[in-house]
This record gives structure tokens, sequence and C-alpha cells, in this order.
């Protein structure tokens, strides 16, 4: 009776040792794919080029500057210079919707130009760089009065009290069709001047264009009579080989 009892305990034993040895090789396996990740990763590192990491760099300092910049407008409301975000959206949305010429972000954009303006006069000289019409300019300066607070709004109310006066030659241009094709001199424009630069460019990429296509009919040539010449001598060799195989026939 006692020899099945030690067999028993053998063959007890021995599962655990395999359990232990199946058990060690997975931990083996574990710590393998562990330095192998650490590797991968130390080895990613080192491959990832200095831009990247100036880029993931700069977006943590673009990051800290949001940060620095917000905490400057909570301050700056504080002092008591801007209203509410809610009510400068709100407000902004209102003048955006009663003059089409206005955008709401266009209104937020020049509030937060006007912001540090210490006179009428700085103020007014931004006023004029976003609407350089009288009438727009008006409906801003009444956009700035009730979003902005303290001694800004002071300085806005003053500036709305200056009449903005449009020249008589400005009047004069308005209605003359030649003036006012010469005044829209952008790019793209129909401006004599602009027309003018446009056909010289075009011109100029044209030519551009047509050497270029000169230059790769060559190489394309160039290319075939290359191909044709590695073509004649392999037939050549090949008729080498075969009258040679026939001979010895």
């Amino acid at each position: 009776m006692a020899t099945p009892r030690i067999e028993g305990g053998a063959e007890e034993m021995a599962a655990a040792q395999i359990i232990q040895g199946e058990e060690a090789i997975a931990a083996a396996e574990v710590a393998e794919e562990a330095e192998s990740f650490e590797d991968l990763q130390a080895a990613f590192e080192e491959i990832t080029p200095p831009p990247m990491k100036r880029f993931d760099e700069s977006k943590k300092s673009s990051l800290e500057d949001a940060k620095v910049r917000f905490k400057k407008a909570e301050a700056e409301r504080l002092a008591g210079r801007l209203a509410s975000t809610e009510e400068i959206d709100t407000t902004a949305e209102r003048f955006a919707k009663q003059n089409k010429e206005f955008t709401k972000e266009i209104l937020k954009l020049l509030l937060d130009s006007i912001k540090n303006c210490k006179t009428k006069e700085q103020l007014l000289d931004v006023l004029k760089d976003f609407y350089a019409d009288a009438t727009l300019a008006d409906d801003a300066l009444s956009f700035l009065t009730e979003v902005t607070r303290g001694e800004l709004q002071k300085i806005a109310q003053e500036t709305a009290d200056i009449k903005l006066t449009v020249k008589d030659a400005d009047l004069k241009a308005l209605v003359n069709p030649l003036k006012l094709v010469e005044s829209h001199a952008v790019i793209g424009g129909p401006a004599p001047v602009e027309v003018k630069r446009a056909l010289a460019a075009r011109e100029k990429m044209l030519f551009v264009t047509k050497s270029n296509i000169s230059k790769m009919d060559k190489q394309l040539e160039e290319a075939e009579n290359k191909l044709e010449t590695i073509i004649d001598a392999l037939i050549s060799v090949n008729h080498h080989e075969n009258g040679t195989f026939k001979n010895s026939t």
C-alpha cells in the first residue's frame, strides 16, 4: 500500500516542478519583453530627430504660454478694463448680426488689440487699421464702449466723440471708375500695375516650364538611346553564344 503513495507523491512533485518551470519561462519572457520595450523606447529616442524633440518642447512651451496669457487676461478683467468673457461673446455676436460687415471674431480681435491703449489717439490708430470706413468705425466704437470697463471704457467713449471726417478727394476717387480700379493694387487685383506684374510673372513661369520640359525630353531621349544600346549589346552576345553552341555541336 506504501508504494502507490510514493508514486503519487512523485507525480505531484514532478507536476509542481513542471509548473515552476513554466512559471520561470513565462517570467523570463515577460522580463525579456520588458527589456525589449525599454530597448525599443531608447532606440526610438535616439533616432528621434532634434526638430521633433524641439517640436515636443515647443508644444509644452506653447501650453505654458497659453496658461500665462489666460492668467494675464483674467488679471486684466479683475483690474476692471474688460467685461466678462460671456458678455464680450454675446455683445460681439449681437453686433455681427446687426451689421454684416462685422464678424464676431474680428470684433474680439479688435478688443484684444486696444486693451493696452493708454490714450484715445492710440485707440483711434488701431481702429483705423481695422475699419477705414467712418460708419463702420463708429459702430465698432459703440461695441468697444459696451465691452470695456473703467479707464479703458473712458478712452473708448472719448474716442467715440471724435468725428471721423472724409475728404472730398476721397469721395471723388470713389466715384471715379479709373481711380477705383487703380486703387485695387493687391495681388490678383485689376489695377494696371498689378496686371502687368502678374503677366510678367506668368511669362517667366511659362519660360521656366518650357525649359524644364525641354530638359526632360532630352533626358528621356538619352535614356532611350542608352536602353537601345544595352538591348543591342545583349542581342549581340546572345547571337554569339548561340553560334558558339552550334559550332560545338
